[in-house]
C-alpha cells in the first residue's frame, strides 16, 4: 500500500552568489541576464531573537533568508501556520 500526499509550491526565496534573491535568479536562469558570480552580503535575520542572531552559522542565515523571501508577500498570520521542509 503507498500513501498519497499533495504538495504545492506557495513561495520562492533564493540566496546565491550573483543572486541574491527571486527575481535576479529568475532572469538568470531564464537567460535574460548574464550570471556573476558576485559575493553575497552579509545576510540580516531579523526573524530571529538577537542572541541567536549572532550565533547562526552562514548555512542558516542562507537558508533563513531564503525563506524569509518566500513568505514576505504572505500576511503575518499565514507565515506563522505554514508547513515546510
Amino acid at each position: 500500500m503507498s500513501a498519497s500526499f499533495a504538495a504545492s509550491v506557495v513561495g520562492v526565496g533564493i540566496c546565491a552568489p550573483g543572486m541574491i534573491d527571486w527575481v535576479v535568479a529568475r532572469d538568470v536562469l531564464c537567460g535574460r541576464c548574464e550570471w556573476r558570480p558576485d559575493p553575497l552580503p552579509k545576510l540580516d535575520v531579523p526573524l530571529l531573537p538577537s542572541t541567536e542572531r549572532r550565533r547562526v552559522n552562514p548555512a542558516a542565515r542562507l537558508a533563513i533568508a531564503a525563506a524569509a523571501q518566500a513568505v514576505a508577500p504572505w500576511p503575518v498570520d499565514r507565515r506563522a501556520s505554514i508547513a515546510s521542509v
